[in-house]
């Protein structure tokens, strides 16, 4: 998302204590590294993630794990390390893998912790095998789960949680639920809840809604919107504050359809209202006058971004969700004067406002949300209530625009101001204390992105580029700064090994953390 207005909070409601669903017991201390060390050999390090947990190593044991691919068969260290990290005797019940990638930096593998066969809510974690055989286990998995158990599961009438779900957020009547039951940490032990996934068209959002499942009263609620053939057409190189004219550009990977409209494999293009752009002889040179200049923008801009996340991570990101394909709709009514764009990731969607001065027509705002859609497909960054996590989104998002285009404004053409209505380069920029301002996600975040853009003046763009995405890998939906801060020192030390264990750029990137520090 690219700023919501101040009274965009209608359907984000906490009314219990999330300390248990947004923390962890399971600790990386001494005692724990000691057991790691004496069992698999090598070296061990619990590096900084709050409340999570980010352990790493390099175990003496082979690493080999027989498997290929971006879905290989299950990590034959890597129940090593999480037997002995969330092993039968921590409590931590059962888990099942959600999703898995290959990277440049190894193999990433998230998993979900179950209890009575049904996930916990907040308990997922990540587990990593490094191209240099190293092991990582990252997130949030709580290790007293078991003492937590709430009783056998409880039968529900999935209608009326609906209705439940609707009233306790004022929602229509044909707002439509998907429903299932889950474990919901509270107060040192857990209850069951229901929990409901609702997409809006009016506003636009993505809701998710957790219920208790004995009174069906309201839990806590959020949104997470966030937001091969060739043609021709017509498209402002950056925006039209930073470009006087269009320019000729090339259409890419568009599918041969019959009638032939902006679509391929990873990405489709269609208006909220009025008639899709199409052209037989693949000639999509529209003026700006027209409506349709905002589809082909779009396209474009979305292409061209993904073609430049794809070169630094790797083509499996586009097999993959949300690019199967991912949606980009155009003059939305439903975005709200201010928000510009929103991505929902239930439904794959990128939705552009119909204003004016369109967030389609401009790159940094198209990159901005294709970039919460990669994240939402690496690590589901944008799926949490938790605030630093929200934030980090927009961080990564802002950086990730910015840097691709090399230049630090954000938001310049949208908000018609040439300085920006962000800019990664602000040296005044800070960290809130505690990480919470009062413009969250939007204060967290920008003070993350500038902490990217020093370590790319110190670094250079392409290294920089590659130790930021690739960390996205060893994040999770309820991170914090301090975890993608060790998940950059991680990935350094993958690609960039330096001394002492170490990654040669270490220094510098604990150096520009602390300079944005309040």
């Amino acid at each position: 998302m690219f700023q919501p207005p101040d009274d965009d909070r209608r359907h984000s409601r906490t009314e219990c204590d999330l300390s248990d669903v947004l923390g962890t017991t399971v600790r990386s201390d001494d005692r724990l590294l000691s057991e790691l060390e004496d069992t698999l050999g090598g070296s061990w390090m619990g590096l900084p993630a709050d409340s999570g947990v980010f352990i790493a190593g390099q175990p003496a044991v082979s690493t080999d794990s027989g498997g290929v691919g971006a879905f290989a068969p299950v990590l034959r260290p890597v129940p090593t390390l999480t037997d002995i990290v969330l092993g039968p005797g921590r409590g931590t019940g059962t888990a099942t893998r959600v999703a898995a990638s290959s990277t440049v930096t190894g193999r990433h593998e998230v998993w979900q912790q179950l209890l009575r066969g049904a996930p916990v809510v907040g308990a997922v974690y990540g587990v990593h095998e490094g191209l240099d055989g190293g092991l990582a286990l990252t997130g949030r998995p709580l290790e007293d789960l078991v003492g937590r158990d709430p009783g056998r599961a409880p039968v529900i009438d999935v209608p009326e949680c609906r209705e439940a779900m609707r009233a306790a957020l004022d929602l229509p009547t044909d707002a439509e639920f998907e429903a299932e039951l889950v474990v919901f940490p509270l107060d040192g032990g857990a209850v069951w809840a229901v929990k409901g996934e609702c997409t809006l068209a009016e506003p636009a959002a993505d809701l998710r809604v957790f219920l208790r499942a004995d009174d069906l009263s309201l839990l806590v609620s959020y949104d997470v919107a966030c937001s091969a053939d060739y043609a021709e057409g017509t498209a402002y190189r950056d925006n039209p504050m930073r470009s006087d004219e269009p320019v000729p550009v090339v259409l890419r990977e568009l599918s041969p359809l019959t009638p032939p409209y902006l679509s391929g494999s990873v990405l489709q293009v269609e208006p909220r209202r009025g008639r899709r752009v199409s052209s037989a002889s693949g000639d999509y040179r529209v003026p700006p006058s027209s409506k349709k200049f905002n589809q082909v923008s779009a396209y474009y801009h979305a292409r061209r971004a993904l073609r430049w996340f794809a070169e630094i991570l790797g083509p499996d990101l586009l097999h993959r969700p949300p690019f199967t394909p991912l949606s980009l709709v155009t003059d939305d009514p439903s975005v709200r004067p201010g928000q510009v764009a929103v991505f929902q990731p239930t439904h794959a969607v990128i939705a552009f406002d119909r204003a004016a001065r369109n967030g389609a027509r401009s790159a940094d705002i198209v990159i901005h949300e294709v970039a919460h859609a990669v994240a939402d497909g690496v690590c589901r960054l944008s799926r949490s209530a938790g605030g630093q996590a929200r934030a980090l989104g927009e961080g990564y998002a802002d950086y990730a625009a910015c840097s691709a285009l090399g230049d630090p404004r954000f938001g310049d053409y949208v908000k018609n101001d040439p300085r920006g209505a962000r800019n990664c380069g602000d040296g005044g920029v800070r960290f809130p204390p505690g990480f919470s301002g009062p413009s969250e996600p939007y204060s967290t975040g920008a003070a993350w992105a500038a902490v990217l853009w020093d370590i790319r003046d110190a670094l250079g763009p392409d290294v920089t580029d590659v130790v930021v995405l690739n960390s996205l890998s060893y994040l999770d939906p309820n991170c914090t700064v301090t975890q993608a801060v060790s998940a950059l020192l991680q990935v350094d030390g993958i690609l960039f090994p330096g001394i002492g264990g170490r990654g040669r750029h270490a220094d510098k990137i604990e150096a520009c953390y602390q300079g944005r520090l309040p």
